[in-house]
Order: structure tokens, then sequence, then C-alpha cells
């Protein structure tokens, strides 16, 4: 499936790394509790499509546990974990999560849901 280029939309993400590191208070001490690393923030242009419509729910099972998915035309480029900026710009934290990824022949779908604050 093809993309039409007016359809895309800009938006920031944060990679998940594979290393967990301990977390530290504001004294500087170890708590002992691990904490995911992230990359930089990066900048990808996909197909947003908020949760709605029947075709999303046979899709991805039940409709309230995903918020949106996105549609990027090309090879995977987010996995599971990943930080997505949609309605917030990167000086705020993001608001999505990536829950599950479905690679295709043409393009990769996203599933996010919201991010507990």
């Amino acid at each position: 499936m093809r993309n039409q280029l007016k359809n895309l939309t800009s938006i920031n993400y944060k990679h998940l790394l594979d290393e967990l590191v301990e977390k530290q208070d504001s004294n500087g001490y170890y708590t002992g509790e691990k904490v995911n690393v992230y990359g930089p923030v990066k900048q990808i242009r996909v197909v947003i499509n908020f949760q709605k419509g029947k075709v999303y729910n046979e899709q991805f099972g039940l409709m309230y546990e995903y918020a949106a998915s996105l549609q990027h035309t090309g090879s995977k480029v987010l996995v599971e974990g990943d930080l997505v900026w949609l309605q917030t710009d990167t000086s705020n934290d993001p608001d999505y999560i990536v829950k599950s990824v479905i690679p295709s022949l043409n393009s990769t779908l996203y599933h996010l849901i919201k991010k507990e604050a």
C-alpha cells in the first residue's frame, strides 16, 4: 500500500535501547531500580490513524486497547517500547508508547497506547 505525500505527518520519537541502567536519586545514590535508556529524539513521516472505525477494530482487536495507529511506507523504523510525541512537542514528555509492530511487504503498522503520566 502506498501513501500520498499530503497524508504524511512528521512526528518525533525516541528509540528504546537494549540496556537497562540503575536509577539514581537526587543525591546521586543508586536506588537499585532499573530504568530503560532511550536514544536521541528523531523524526519520521507517517500516516496517523486515531482509534476509529470497523477496519481498525477487525485488524487490531478491541478498539479500546490502542489509542492510535501509524503507517510507515518502507522498512521498520520503530520497535516496541519506543516513545512517540503525537499531540505535544519534544519540550514536554512523550505522550504515546509503541505497543506492537506489524511489518508487511510495502509498509509497517505501529499500534500506540497512551503513556501513563
